[in-house]
């Protein structure tokens, strides 16, 4: 039982937002198929939280109110101070 018990771990440890670790034991069969799927999800969202980052870094670089649009030679449009993107938080 303990890959199970330690997949569960690093599964609520996901599911808290935590995604730095990883099952590392030696499994075999269904056990290491369950590994390799929970240690996948986990690189996949660690993966996606470093892009996020990034661009997050990148959007306050051009957090100008007149930077110019890449791309683009349209005028850039003001932003509302009132705006707000909802963030989803684990329960």
């Amino acid at each position: 039982m303990i890959p199970v018990v330690e997949s569960t771990r690093i599964v609520t440890q996901v599911s808290e937002g935590k995604v730095d670790e990883l099952v590392t034991q030696a499994l075999k069969g269904d056990h290491e198929k369950l590994k390799n799927g929970v240690n996948n999800i986990a690189v996949a969202l660690q993966l996606m939280q470093k892009e996020m980052l990034r661009m997050s870094d990148l959007a306050k670089e051009d957090n100008s109110p007149n930077a110019p649009i890449r791309g683009s030679s349209r005028a850039p449009t003001p932003r509302s101070s009132k705006a707000s993107i909802p963030l989803w938080t684990p329960s």
